[in-house]
């Protein structure tokens, strides 16, 4: 058996922990904003739509750290749709929750470094064998 690269294994790990954190976001999202539409809130179905798609992205997290732990081949494409539709509900927090936008910055950094890392040819490879 191949070695894992230990940058891979990093992400496996790191991919587990925003499953877990987008999983209980995307609840309390989705339970807030049942709540608000329940007494009135207009945003309360825009809430409950980005919850939704945030426990979604909790699911294919933890898909992806399995994808990466195993060195899957299909973990490099996974991982591009999974940080690009974390950096987009992580800007649509902003926009349509009115989140500060400091409150975004390690997250989008975490996708767009890890997109990086799994960019460079010798990550590649260990991804396609």
């Amino acid at each position: 058996m191949e070695q894992r690269p230990k940058g891979l294994s990093t992400l496996a790990l790191l991919a587990l922990i925003i499953g877990i954190f987008s999983f209980v976001a995307g609840l309390a999202l989705m339970f807030g904003g049942a709540l608000g539409s329940a007494f009135g809130d207009a945003t309360g179905g825009t809430i409950t739509v980005l919850g939704a798609v945030m426990f979604g992205l909790a699911f294919a997290s933890f898909l992806l750290g399995y994808g990466f732990w195993a060195m899957k081949p299909w973990a490099r494409g996974a991982a591009i749709v999974v940080f690009t539709v974390s950096v987009a509900v992580n800007v649509a927090t902003v926009i349509f929750l009115d989140a500060n936008v400091l409150s975004i910055i390690v997250p989008v950094g975490v996708a767009i470094a890890a997109m990086w890392y799994i960019s460079q040819p010798q990550t590649r490879a260990a991804l396609t064998r």
